[in-house]
């Protein structure tokens, strides 16, 4: 399947960060083939997702997928630094497994990601399904005891706006604004949606416009928390209903405009030749995802392949698993 060619379109910066207490993983070696040059080359590769936790309640899926070659036929040195992350790394759903015996006082692994916001994007029968993820740009970095912890997930991306829409509730604005950025990647060009804040309606009002380029930053919000509720019948023991409260958006916390000049040769703004290009190179990638899914994906495929994460940012509902870790208490570990 060919790539779309992003040269054209300059570089903008795409940054994510990650530091918490690592609550499960499901990484492990993958083998198989790939079509290269109409040959089957046989690979090795790390593949799955770490789950992070910032907060009690808020935990965010870090995707993983390293080859042990490069498409160069070199060795890729980050396959051995996931390989030993992999065999040991401590989950807080290991100390939560009375199955598993630890020493008195060990807690999870802490892990510091480097990476970026990103998307898993392919064609079924049902469309194009689309799953936003963060991805490292290295192998993440665990922290010792010595080190500094400050538990947290933020972004820092530059984009051109596609769309921009007021947020609304129960038929009602809120003041935020729901923005829709392109940026490119080195595979091709994605779609981000972020969330301004309401106090700065007016100014995202006048100056975010479509086809601007901007930089925006804030937190990466993924909260889930269970709650429950006992209802009484008219007879009988009362019942517990239980729910849980979800938060998944990338939070914008602060921003810039880049206005064009075509005698600034510093400005990171694109021309409107450049923003052109972005978005034809975003409908090339889409037409060709389209047509590889017509010509090689299997019929009647309607589900997500294992390295995506749910139809929401970012993770999707607790596991059973990660349940029964969140009821033992996760607090005790920040």
């Amino acid at each position: 399947m060919t790539t779309q060619n992003t040269q054209t379109t300059p570089e903008l910066k795409n940054n994510a960060l990650v530091v918490g207490v690592v609550h499960s993983h499901n990484l492990e070696i993958k083998t198989g083939t790939t079509k290269r040059d109409n040959k089957d080359i046989p690979y090795t590769k790390i593949r799955g997702s770490i789950t992070i936790q910032t907060a009690e309640n808020e935990s965010h899926k870090i995707a993983v997928d390293v080859n042990q070659q490069t498409t160069k036929g070199e060795t890729n040195k980050m396959f051995a630094g996931y390989q030993t992350l992999m065999n040991e790394l401590i989950t807080i759903e290991d100390l939560s497994n009375p199955e598993k015996q630890f020493p008195e006082g060990t807690m999870p692994s802490r892990l510091k990601v480097v990476g970026e916001i990103n998307k898993n994007e392919y064609y079924n029968d049902a469309g194009l399904q689309v799953y936003q993820q963060i991805k490292p740009k290295f192998v993440p970095n665990r922290l010792s005891p010595a080190d500094e912890f400050k538990p947290e997930a933020k972004f820092d991306i530059e984009g051109v706006i596609v769309s921009r829409k007021p947020e609304i509730v129960k038929e009602e604005e809120t003041g935020r604004f729901l923005l829709q950025l392109m940026t490119p990647t080195f595979r091709n060009p994605i779609e981000i949606d972020v969330v301004t804040p309401a106090e700065y309606k007016d100014f995202i009002e006048e100056h975010f416009i479509p086809n601007k380029t901007v930089n925006v930053h804030g937190e990466i919000k993924n909260f889930s928390k269970r709650n429950v509720t006992i209802v009484q019948g008219g007879f009988g023991q009362p019942n517990e209903v239980e729910t849980w409260e979800s938060v998944r958006e990338l939070k914008v916390a602060g921003g810039d405009i880049f206005e064009y000049d075509a005698d600034n040769t510093v400005n990171k703004a694109y021309s409107p030749e450049q923003v052109q290009q972005l978005f034809a190179n975003r409908a090339t990638f889409l037409s060709q995802q389209q047509e590889y899914y017509k010509n090689k994906a299997p019929k009647n495929n309607s589900t997500a392949p294992t390295n995506s994460f749910g139809a929401n940012a970012f993770g999707g509902a607790p596991t059973a698993q990660q349940k029964q870790a969140d009821a033992q208490g996760v607090a005790k570990f920040f």
